[in-house]
């Protein structure tokens, strides 16, 4: 769940906000995780939808763009209450 593409910033030798993820500069390809989280975004899902997401059972990478969602779209206030039954979770995203 990464912002950009691997190896798609050249970031070497920068510091400060160009160092980091904002992109200041650097260039680099959207991740294709990021694109579909704007797109949920834009579809401004309910409840019922996010929860669809985050207890999916099919792929730990849709439930990991739920809850990626909910960090991006609820206030920090709210966070606990979203992921609190989730924190013991023991499922693992297996890289390709």
């Amino acid at each position: 769940m990464e912002p950009w593409e691997k190896g798609s910033r050249k970031t070497a030798g920068q510091t400060g906000m160009c160092g980091g993820v904002r992109g200041v500069g650097t260039g680099g390809i959207v991740s294709t995780a990021f694109c579909l989280l704007y797109k949920l975004f834009t579809l401004k899902l309910t409840r019922k939808q996010v929860m669809g997401l985050i207890t999916h059972t099919d792929s730990p990478y849709i439930r990991s763009l739920g809850f990626m969602y909910i960090r991006y779209t609820q206030p920090p206030s709210d966070l606990v209450d979203w992921y609190d039954e989730f924190l013991d979770d023991e499922e693992v995203c297996h890289h390709g």
